[in-house]
C-alpha cells in the first residue's frame, strides 16, 4: 500500500522511547509522551510541505499528531501538519 498525504500534511513513523525510568520503575504511557519531546521519521510528504522531505528527522507537537487505524490489517498510520512540525533534527 502507498500513501500519499493530502497537501500540508506528513506521514511519520513515530520513535519510541524507553517507558522506564533510570531506577527501572515503568512509566503509564499516557504521562511519558507528555514528558517526551515527540520525535518521529518522515515517511511521506504531501504538495505544498516546504524544508521536510521524506527520511527527515522533526520534533512534532504531540496533541496535533493524527492517527489513523486501517480495517483490514489494523495497521496504524501516523500524520502531522506541517505547520505542527516544531523543528527538522539534524546530526
Amino acid at each position: 500500500m502507498k500513501i500519499l498525504p493530502q497537501p500540508g500534511f506528513i506521514h511519520i513513523k513515530p520513535d519510541e522511547f524507553d517507558k522506564k525510568t533510570d531506577s527501572g520503575l515503568l512509566v503509564d504511557g499516557d504521562e511519558s509522551e507528555q514528558k517526551e519531546p515527540m520525535s518521529a521519521t518522515v515517511l511521506a510528504v504531501g504538495k505544498k510541505v516546504k524544508n521536510i522531505s521524506k527520511g527527515d528527522r522533526i520534533f512534532y507537537a504531540l496533541s496535533q499528531r493524527r492517527e489513523i487505524m486501517t480495517d483490514t490489517t489494523s495497521e496504524k498510520f501516523f500524520f502531522v501538519k506541517a505547520e505542527d512540525v516544531v523543528a527538522r533534527i539534524t546530526d
